[in-house]
């Protein structure tokens, strides 16, 4: 569960954020403003295991960033959910006016130039395709069609992310990569909880049982799944606190550390020290070498690897505002 919001956020507008083994699945088997939160005070010297970021540009200055509502269709159907309350942030020389599309939902796909049911992680890089579930299936959809092939499954299981890999999917512990073209379902662990996928890894946030002063029953302890090996691993534990995982860039994971003095959010081993990013809120997107973060209170930020984040909103923008692509 998502710690509570310690400190209310106050947002100044600009303009009106790969050998598996397989089992075959046809066999059984928010002028006043008040004081902002401070970072926390942390120390997060970069894991041998980071990955550099990757050789690209920052994203353009002048682009269209699709966001979605929070209460947008995400789960494969489109009439779960408000169709038309995200759009597009048009960007101008970095300043953003948000533009409402009646079509919007979970995630826009420029490849097909269309709005899909789902969160972005759920399509396929090059827009395809999209990936949901359902009870004893996983569904993959052309997006360009909308043709719907159904992949049985035992039991019920959930999408994480769809990568030319497959898709990662998950019953709820451990993760499993399934072969949308074999339909196969090969299981890389049972255990753990994960809930974002890098560069041949995976991460997830649970509360560690040593920690002698949680914070509430809050996750503290971020540890690290190795796709290849199924090798589960520690990253980093922060007694006292509370974690979240917003997303990845290559093989180091994004988050938030959070304690009763504040929020701070970390990007492999730097930490963003700037008290504004209270904001932030999954998903997180990697634009080459720009991070998008979702954001609450209508918000989104924009950060380009130094200083602090430029945050984007509006008011017509209520509660979370979800990446939903990224920025052309």
């Amino acid at each position: 569960m998502r710690p509570r919001r310690l400190f209310p956020f106050v947002l100044c507008l600009t303009g009106c954020l790969p050998s598996l083994g397989c089992t075959d699945l046809s066999a059984p088997a928010a002028s006043t403003q008040p004081a902002r939160p401070q970072p926390v005070a942390i120390s997060t010297p970069a894991p041998s295991n980071l990955a550099s970021v990757p050789e690209q540009g920052t994203a353009p200055t002048d682009c269209r960033l699709p966001v979605a509502s929070h209460d947008a269709p995400m789960d494969g159907h489109p009439d779960h959910g408000t169709v038309g309350h995200g759009g597009f942030i048009r960007f101008h020389d970095l300043t953003g006016t948000f533009v409402p599309d009646p079509n919007s939902m979970g995630a826009y796909d420029r490849a097909v130039a269309r709005w899909l049911p789902v969160p972005r992680a759920w399509v396929l890089p090059d827009g395809s395709a999209y990936a949901y579930a359902d009870p004893g299936a996983v569904h993959v959809v052309a997006a360009a069609s909308g043709v719907d092939r159904q992949i049985p499954v035992p039991g019920t299981y959930h999408v994480l992310d769809f990568t030319p890999q497959g898709i990662f999917v998950t019953p709820g512990q451990g993760l499993a990569l399934l072969d949308p073209s074999r339909g196969t379902l090969h299981q890389i662990t049972g255990s753990g909880t994960w809930t974002v996928i890098g560069d041949g890894v995976a991460f997830g946030a649970d509360l560690d049982p040593g920690d002698a002063s949680p914070f509430g029953s809050a996750p503290d302890r971020i540890q690290q799944l190795d796709l290849a090996t199924g090798a589960i691993s520690t990253y980093r534990t922060f007694p006292g606190h509370a974690v979240e995982l917003l997303g990845v860039r290559g093989r180091g994971p994004i988050f938030t550390v959070s304690d009763t003095g504040g929020t701070s959010v970390v990007v492999g081993g730097q930490t963003i020290a700037a008290p504004s990013v209270a904001n932030e809120a999954p998903p997180a997107v990697t634009d080459g070498n720009t991070i998008w973060f979702s954001g609450h209170s209508g918000a989104i930020a924009r950060w380009d690897g130094t200083g602090a984040p430029r945050f984007t909103g509006d008011p017509r923008l209520e509660g979370d505002v979800l990446v939903a692509g990224v920025c052309r």
